[in-house]
C-alpha cells in the first residue's frame, strides 16, 4: 500500500488511493482521466477480482490498464486475474524497480493504443474524404462526357441546315454568273 504509493509519487505520478474495492469503483466512474488502476487481489468489502470485472464492464484493457498485486504466488489466482481483465500482476511486496517498469509499460501501451487510434480515426476519415472526392470526380466526368456529346450533337444538327443552305447559296451564286 503505503510504499508502492510513496515509488509512484517519488517518480511524480498523481496517486488517488482508497482502502476499498466500491470506493474504487466510485472513483473510477467519476474520475474520466485515470491512467492505470494498481488492484489488491485482497481487498476489503469486494475481491480484486470482482474490481478489475467491474472496469473491465466500463473500460477495455486499453483504455484503462490495471495492474493486480498479489501477496499469492498460486496459478489459480493469477489466471483468474486475467480471466477477470487485469493487464499485468505484480507479486507484493515488489521491488521499486520492478514496480515502476511494469507502471511504465503499462502507461506506455495505453498511450500507444491511443495514438494507434487516432492515427486509426484520421486514416478512415482521410479515406471516405478520398472516396467522397472519387465520386465527385467521377460526376464531374460524367458531366463533361455528356456535355461533348450534347455540343457533338448541336454541331451536327447545326451543320445540317447550314449545308443546305449553304449549297443553296453556292448554287443561287452559279446561277447568277
Amino acid at each position: 500500500g503505503r510504499l508502492l504509493e510513496n515509488h509512484l509519487v517519488a517518480e511524480g505520478y498523481n496517486v488517488i488511493s482508497v482502502a476499498k474495492g466500491r470506493e474504487a469503483m466510485s472513483i473510477i466512474d467519476n474520475i474520466e482521466d485515470i491512467d492505470l488502476v494498481l488492484i489488491n487481489l485482497f481487498i476489503p468489502d469486494i475481491s480484486g477480482i470482482e474490481l478489475c470485472t467491474y472496469i473491465r464492464k466500463i473500460k477495455s484493457p486499453h483504455q484503462l490498464p490495471t495492474l493486480m498485486l498479489t501477496s499469492s504466488i498460486k496459478s489459480e489466482e493469477l489466471v483468474l486475474s486475467f480471466r477477470a481483465g487485469a493487464n499485468d500482476y505484480l507479486i507484493s511486496p515488489a521491488e521499486k524497480t520492478e514496480l515502476l517498469a511494469r507502471v511504465r509499460t503499462l502507461l506506455s501501451l495505453k498511450e500507444y493504443y491511443q495514438e494507434n487510434s487516432e492515427l486509426n480515426n484520421r486514416i478512415n476519415s482521410t479515406t471516405k474524404k478520398m472516396a467522397d472526392l472519387t465520386d465527385d470526380i467521377n460526376r464531374v466526368m460524367e458531366m463533361d462526357m455528356l456535355k461533348t456529346e450534347f455540343f457533338s450533337n448541336i454541331s451536327h444538327e447545326l451543320k445540317t441546315p447550314l449545308n443546305v443552305i449553304w449549297t443553296s447559296v453556292q448554287l443561287l451564286k452559279s446561277l447568277n454568273n
